[in-house]
């Protein structure tokens, strides 16, 4: 009896560790397979940010999208590289008049700006007051604002700004009374610098330090060196997935995209991408915003920032680039390629259908209304 006690604890004890596993090779593999969140985007995932490399999808001439996922801290987002040389491409804001200044800018969803504007991308952009979902509601900017050319809202010295030149660079720079907009076609004013010359900017504050920064969906805007490509980046929050980023966590995913310079837009509930993927003629929301506290709802923002196609221009959908993909950093890579592991239990080394993974090794990287 005590043998078979003996023979029967061993069996249990080798099954449990044998299809533990198998059960660890079976969800390194899934994690290499396809599984569309939207259609035809690529996912890319990372353990972490500084082992981030974005996987540009193009969408058109000119536009690029890339999507990622961090594993620590839990984060996912959506950015878009956009050629300002390229002149079947262009920049736009919401349209004002004359009463723009004194009773603010009507609201508008991000969506329906797309719409109401015939983009093929859109993001919201600068701050404003009061906060809601109601469409058409006056909205009050905070910080400056100039569309094609005429200046709607006077500057606020504690924010930065984007601007866009009539010869197509865009540039970050702040707010001041002395803000030069000779040459400026459009300016949205966001909040802070957070990244200056490849440089992440630090930013004290009494009720933060590095390791206890508040968390919040993010929306940034980066510029390259010499100011020809534009990124626009969205990073969920307030949920399981996605917990939200600090303002160096954005600053840093701005740099692995490609930005010199970068500044925080408006955030939050705010935070929304509209991206038209199939050439469909209407943009969606792809990323998840949080407005009131509700998954998917989105908020009536004041300024938006849109991609379009110059007139006589067609933006023709490219095919999907590949599949998502899992940067692998805990498995010892085999000779040739390839991922392995050992069963202690069985004795069995496997190599595992992990060799279209791509080993990598990783190191670890205001308003939230």
């Amino acid at each position: 009896m005590l043998s078979l006690r003996r023979n029967y604890s061993s069996t249990v004890h080798f099954t449990t560790r044998s299809l533990l596993s198998v059960s660890i090779i079976l969800f390194l593999a899934s994690s290499c397979a396809s599984v569309p969140r939207q259609s035809g985007i690529t996912t890319v995932i990372s353990r972490q940010i500084d082992g981030f490399v974005p996987q540009w999808q193009e969408l058109c001439a000119g536009l690029a999208l890339s999507s990622g996922k961090i594993k620590y801290p839990r984060l996912e987002f959506w950015a878009l590289r956009v050629n300002l040389a390229d002149e079947n491409l262009e920049v736009i804001v919401n349209e004002a008049d004359e009463n723009s200044r004194t009773e603010g800018l009507p609201s508008v969803t991000v969506s329906g700006f797309a719409a109401q504007y015939g983009c093929i991308a859109a993001m919201n952009a600068g701050p404003f007051s009061p906060v809601s979902d109601k469409i058409g509601e006056g909205r009050i900017l905070t910080g400056v604002f100039v569309s094609n050319g005429k200046l709607v809202s006077l500057p606020n010295s504690r924010y930065s700004a984007l601007l866009f030149y009539n010869d197509g660079r865009a540039a970050v720079a702040p707010q001041h009374e002395n803000i030069d907009f000779a040459g400026v076609r459009h300016a949205v004013g966001g909040f802070y610098t957070i990244l200056e010359n490849g440089v992440l900017v630090e930013r004290g504050s009494a009720n933060k330090t590095k390791r206890h920064e508040p968390r919040h969906p993010r929306s940034a805007a980066g510029v390259s060196a010499k100011g020809f490509t534009l990124y626009l980046l969205v990073i969920d929050g307030r949920r399981l997935g996605s917990i939200g980023a600090t303002e160096r966590e954005t600053g840093r995913l701005l740099l692995a995209l490609g930005a010199e310079n970068g500044i925080l837009m408006d955030g939050g509930g705010s935070s929304a991408l509209a991206l038209d993927i199939n050439n469909s003629g209407t943009a969606r929301i792809i990323n998840r915003p949080v407005h009131g506290g509700i998954a998917g709802n989105e908020r009536a923002v004041a300024t938006c920032l849109g991609i379009r196609p110059a007139s006589g221009f067609t933006c023709a959908p490219r095919p999907p680039v590949g599949l998502h993909t899992l940067r692998v950093s805990v498995l010892p890579p085999l000779v040739g390629g390839g991922a392995a592991f050992t069963s202690p239990a069985s004795g069995f080394y496997i190599r595992s259908a992990l060799a279209a993974c791509r080993p990598s090794l990783g190191a670890e990287q205001r308003s939230g209304r």
